[in-house]
């Protein structure tokens, strides 16, 4: 009797376990095509993730002055924000942070009352956690349902802490062209 008791335990372990795996993969992220990438920040960075992600086989548009209006029209279901200021993008742009910040939090806004899948990248390294770029990250990550950061990014945990904070999907890679792969993990294909 005690080694049916066992058994039986043991069966109800394995189902918790199952049942469990199972409600935590519904949990993770969906990226959904079409796949929509825009910087905050005008970095190059952004640029340099749509030639990684199109290696992979990812197809994506980089619009890097992105709007409200060119964003609904795009169809996009999923939004790449690669994280990481400029000074000289911005000045390419003809635009300063403030109005770069305030033209990045519309088009969240709108993301997010669409629905939309926010996947933040943030491969620029400790090159890209200046003063400027922090205006970015610390504006835009919490917003974020999915983070993918380089380690050499992330050297401060701050990535990790606020993924723990918001209950945001973390990925931190080893470099930059780990991006593609990491997000192939991710795609739903349809």
């Amino acid at each position: 009797m005690i080694r049916f008791d066992r058994v039986k335990t043991g069966i109800f372990s394995l189902l918790f376990a199952l049942l469990f795996a199972s409600a935590s993969s519904q949990e993770t992220v969906q990226i959904q095509p079409p796949l929509m990438i825009t910087s905050a920040g005008q970095s190059a960075d952004a640029a340099l993730v749509e030639v990684v992600l199109r290696r992979s086989g990812i197809t994506s548009t980089l619009s890097e002055l992105l709007d409200e209006d060119a964003l609904a029209e795009s169809g996009a279901r999923t939004l790449i924000v690669v994280l990481g200021g400029s000074q000289k993008g911005l000045g390419a742009a003809g635009i300063n942070p403030e109005e770069e910040l305030a033209r990045v939090n519309r088009i969240l806004d709108w993301a997010q009352s669409n629905d939309m899948i926010l996947v933040g990248v943030h491969v620029g390294g400790e090159g890209r956690r200046g003063p400027l770029s922090e205006r970015f990250i610390v504006g835009t990550a919490p917003r974020m349902d999915l983070l993918i950061v380089t380690a050499e990014g992330n050297a401060d945990s701050y990535f990790t802490d606020v993924a723990a904070s918001e209950g945001i999907e973390f990925v931190e890679l080893a470099d930059t062209f780990e991006v593609g792969p990491a997000m192939q993990g991710y795609l739903v294909n349809e």
